[in-house]
C-alpha cells in the first residue's frame, strides 16, 4: 500500500513562549430546549398557559412583523402554537377547555376546565402531554404543584397515564372557593417514556387552574435542586471553567419589551412570568433563572458570566446607515440599564445587609455567588454602544473593582469590508484603555478557517484579552467539528492574549431539533448522552499546555497554502507534567502519513485518536459518542506517523521518555 504524505510537521523546542492556556467554559442561551424540555426537571410544558402570541410590542401584518425600527427589515412572524399548546381533552366530549386572560401585560392566565358530563368509566380528563410525553419509572416519586382558582368548592384528582393505563397513583385534591394551592407527591407504579398528566374533574362544573407543575424527586442534589440529575452527570463530566448566560440574543431582544429581564425570574415558579424569545420554541418559563443560575455554575465548579442588557436591540432589527456600524436603536435611558446591572450584581456577590444581597439570602443563600465576569451587552456595536460601554465600564469599576468586563465586537464579518478586521473599532471606544477584554463571535464556513489561520498571531500583545463566546461552523459533520478544532489551534497557539472559549451549542432537545446541529449533549425527556462535539472539545481541554512552540505544517506538494489536504498542527508543553503535547488535525477524507519532527526519535505516548462521523447522525444511537481511542504506546518519530481521515489527534510524548 501507497503512503500519502502531504504535510510534515516540524517542531522547535528550542525557544518556547510561556502562555495561558485556553480557558474553556459554555454558552447556556435557552433554545432548542436546553432548559425547558431538558436540564429543567419540569415535565409539564405551558404549565402557566402563556406559551403563545407575539413578541410583547410587536405587531403583524400577512405574517410579517411591521413595527420594527428597520424599514427594509423583513422578519417573519413565527407560526404560534395553540394557545393551551400541549393541553387537550382526554376521552370524552363531556369537558371543555379555553385559555382565560388575567392580564395581558403581565402574561397572567388561567385554564378554564367546564366539565358538562362526567363519562361512567375509564380514565378522562384534561391532558398534559409534557415535552414530547411524561417519562416515569417504576418507584419513583414525583412532586406535583397545583394552584387552582374556582368559583365553588369540589374535587379533583390527578395521575401520569398512558392510554387507560394508570403510571402513578390516582391522587385526590379536595379545594374550596377561590385561590388555593396543593401540594403533594405521587409514586410511579409502572413506567412509561410517553405518558401524560391528567386533570381529572371531580364533579359537574367550572374550575379555573393557575399553574401546574410535575417535578421528579431525583433531581440534582438529593432533590434539593431543579436540574435534572442524569444531564448535570454528563455536564459535570466536562468540567467547564465557566458558564455564561443569559445569551445570546436573548440578552438584548428584538425590541425594549424584549430585553433580558433578571428581577422577573426570580419570583416563586407559580408566579414567575414566561417570556418571548426570538429563539424557538419561543417562550421560554424562566425556571432557570437568575438565581438558578448561580446555583447550576456552583455545581459545576464554574465561575458565572453575567450577560447585562446595554439598551441596544439586536442590530438586525434596527435600521443602518448605509454600509457604516452607525444603528438607530430605540431610545433609552442608559441609566436605567446601568442600575439594572449593578443591581444584578448585588444579587450575586453584596452584602447580606445591601438591597439585592438581602434577597438573595431570603433564598437561602448569604454567601456570594461565583460571579467573575460581565459582559456589556451582546453583539452590540456602534457609537451608541462604544458610549454605552464607557459609562457601564466606569459604573461597575468604581463599585466593583474586582469583575472582568467585557466589551462586544461587531458581529458579521462582512466579506470586503472593514468589517472583517473587528480590532479595528477598538479606537472607536471612548478610551481604548478600558476594554480589557473584547469578545468576537464568528459565524463562519470552512474555508474562512483556511484564510484565516493565523489571523490571532497579528494581535497586539498588550491589547485587550482574547475571547470568543459564539463559534458557529457553516458545515455538517464530519467537518464541524474539525474545524472548530482549528479555532482552537488559532488561540492556542496565541495563548499571551489569555484566550477564553465559550462551546456552543450546549445541548438540545433531539425530539424538538431531529437531531440537527451538533451540541456536547442531546436529551429526550427520558436520557441524554454526549456527542462528538463534547470529546473534541474536552480532548483540547484535557491536554493543555502553558508553554508553546512555533510549529511549521511543510506542504510537500510546494504550496503555500492551507486547504482540506493539510494537516494543521500545535505543539506546547504542560509544565505540570513536562509532557510535550502535539495535536494533529486531517481535515481530509482519507488518511494520511505525517512525519512529526520534534527532535525525539522515539518515546512513550499516549495517543488519543477521535475520528468524526461520515454523515449527519439521524438517530440518538448514531449520534452518540463513547470518546476517543486511547492507547498509551512507544511511537517511532522516524517514520510517517499515520492519522485516519477526519480525524483529531493528540499525541503526548511523556517527560520520561
Amino acid at each position: 500500500m501507497s503512503t500519502k504524505i502531504s504535510t510534515a510537521v516540524r517542531v522547535d523546542t528550542s525557544a518556547g513562549k510561556a502562555v495561558s492556556p485556553v480557558c474553556y467554559g459554555w454558552h447556556y442561551e435557552e433554545i432548542g430546549m436546553i432548559g425547558d424540555g431538558g436540564l429543567y426537571a419540569e415535565m409539564i410544558r405551558n404549565r402557566n398557559f402563556a406559551e403563545a402570541g407575539l413578541a410583547p410590542g410587536m405587531t403583524v401584518k400577512n405574517g410579517m412583523y411591521e413595527n420594527i425600527p428597520h424599514p427594509e427589515a423583513r422578519h417573519k412572524a413565527p407560526e404560534y402554537l395553540p394557545e393551551l399548546n400541549c393541553w387537550s381533552v382526554f376521552n370524552t366530549d363531556g369537558i371543555d377547555i379555553r385559555r382565560v386572560t388575567i392580564d395581558e401585560k403581565e402574561r397572567n392566565f388561567e385554564m378554564e376546565i367546564r366539565t358538562r358530563q362526567l363519562p361512567q368509566s375509564g380514565l378522562f380528563g384534561v391532558a398534559n402531554e409534557g415535552f414530547f410525553g411524561v417519562c416515569v419509572r417504576a418507584g419513583m416519586s414525583y412532586r406535583v404543584d397545583l394552584v387552582l382558582n374556582c368559583d365553588a368548592g369540589g374535587f379533583l384528582s390527578v395521575c401520569v397515564a398512558d392510554g387507560q393505563t394508570p403510571l402513578t397513583e390516582m391522587h385526590t385534591v379536595h379545594y374550596d372557593a377561590g385561590k388555593s394551592r396543593h401540594r403533594f407527591v405521587i409514586r410511579a407504579e409502572r413506567s412509561a417514556d410517553n405518558g401524560i398528566f391528567l386533570i381529572v374533574p371531580g364533579q359537574v362544573g367550572v374550575m379555573r387552574v393557575s399553574f401546574v407543575s410535575l417535578f421528579p424527586c431525583d433531581t440534582w442534589d438529593g432533590g434539593k435542586s431543579v436540574f435534572r440529575s442524569d444531564i448535570m452527570q454528563n455536564m459535570l463530566d466536562f468540567k467547564p471553567e465557566f458558564l455564561r448566560f443569559p445569551g445570546g440574543c436573548i440578552v438584548h431582544g428584538v425590541n425594549v419589551d424584549t430585553m433580558y429581564h433578571w428581577k422577573e425570574t426570580l419570583a416563586d415558579v407559580s408566579e414567575r412570568k414566561s417570556t418571548w424569545s426570538k429563539w424557538q420554541p419561543h417562550y421560554m418559563s424562566n425556571g432557570i433563572g437568575y438565581h438558578e443560575f448561580y446555583e447550576l455554575c456552583e455545581y459545576l465548579g464554574a465561575d458565572a458570566m453575567y450577560v447585562a442588557p446595554s439598551g441596544l436591540v439586536c442590530t438586525s432589527w434596527v435600521f443602518q446607515k448605509g454600509d457604516s456600524t452607525d444603528f438607530t436603536h430605540p431610545e433609552v435611558d442608559v441609566n436605567d440599564y446601568i442600575q439594572d446591572c449593578l443591581d444584578a450584581i448585588e444579587y450575586a456577590i453584596g452584602p447580606v445587609d445591601s438591597v439585592w444581597g438581602r434577597k438573595r439570602a431570603e433564598r437561602g443563600h448569604p454567601a456570594p455567588f461565583p460571579l467573575r465576569y460581565v459582559s456589556v451587552g451582546n453583539e452590540d456595536f456602534g457609537p451608541r454602544y462604544y458610549k454605552h460601554y464607557h459609562a457601564f465600564y466606569t459604573a461597575i469599576k468604581e463599585r466593583y473593582p474586582q469583575l472582568k468586563i467585557i466589551a462586544n465586537s461587531i458581529i458579521g464579518n462582512r466579506r470586503n469590508s472593514v468589517w472583517d478586521n473587528k480590532r479595528v473599532h477598538l479606537s472607536e471606544f471612548v478610551d481604548p484603555s478600558t476594554v480589557e477584554i473584547f469578545d468576537e463571535h464568528y459565524y463562519e464556513t470552512g474555508d474562512w478557517f483556511f484564510e484565516n489561520f493565523d489571523r490571532f498571531d497579528e494581535y497586539s500583545r498588550t491589547g485587550p484579552d482574547l475571547m470568543c463566546l459564539e463559534l458557529g461552523i457553516e458545515s455538517n459533520q464530519p467537518s464541524d467539528i474539525l474545524y472548530e478544532s482549528l479555532f482552537l489551534m488559532m488561540m492556542e497557539k496565541n495563548g499571551e492574549l489569555h484566550p477564553v472559549f465559550a462551546g456552543r451549542p450546549l445541548m438540545r432537545n433531539w425530539d424538538y431539533v431531529n437531531g440537527e446541529l451538533n451540541p456536547y449533549y442531546y436529551h429526550t425527556n427520558c436520557r441524554s448522552w454526549k456527542t462528538i462535539h463534547y470529546y473534541a472539545k474536552k480532548l483540547f481541554r484535557d491536554n493543555r499546555c502553558d508553554r508553546v512552540f512555533l510549529t511549521t505544517c511543510m506542504r510537500t506538494d510546494g504550496k503555500q497554502l492551507f486547504d482540506e489536504k493539510t494537516v494543521f498542527a500545535v505543539c506546547g508543553e504542560d509544565s505540570h507534567t513536562g509532557d510535550l503535547i502535539v495535536k494533529l488535525v486531517n481535515l481530509d477524507a482519507a488518511p494520511q502519513h505525517v512525519p512529526v519532527d520534534a527532535g525525539i526519535s522515539s518515546a512513550v505516548c499516549t495517543v488519543s485518536t477521535l475520528v468524526n462521523t461520515p454523515e449527519l447522525p439521524r438517530t440518538p444511537e448514531a449520534s452518540e459518542c463513547f470518546g476517543p481511542v486511547v492507547r498509551r504506546i512507544v511511537v517511532d518519530f522516524t517514520t510517517p506517523f499515520e492519522l485516519p481521515g477526519k480525524s483529531v489527534t493528540v499525541i503526548r510524548i511523556h517527560k520520561d521518555r
